[in-house]
């Protein structure tokens, strides 16, 4: 199981999902980049969830909300806020854009 961190997102204005992110992996312990960040599509972040990993918003020096994994109606998949209630201003849709 690996830990990712999520530091900006892409949303589409057509539909309000999110498309990409910008992540990598994370050193918990530190909480440190453990490598450069890339921008992936939405669904890679849902595979990694469905695998076991741990996916949280990176907001500067502060870990924001969990990430969730969404199933669309057309079957696509992607990502947001787990509990987004429990995190005002740290949830994914609080992150910059790219």
């Amino acid at each position: 199981m690996a830990l990712y961190g999520i530091s900006g997102i892409r949303v589409d204005p057509n539909n309000n999902r999110i498309t990409h992110a910008r992540w990598a992996q994370m050193d918990g312990a530190n909480n440190e980049w453990m490598g450069p960040q890339q921008v992936v599509e939405a669904h890679e972040v849902a595979n990694r969830l469905v695998g076991g990993d741990i996916v949280y918003s990176i907001h500067g020096d502060t870990v924001g909300a969990r990430a969730r994994r969404v199933v669309f109606a057309n079957g696509s998949e992607g990502f947001d806020t787990f509990k987004p209630q429990k995190h005002p201003g740290r949830t994914f849709r609080n992150l910059p854009g790219i």
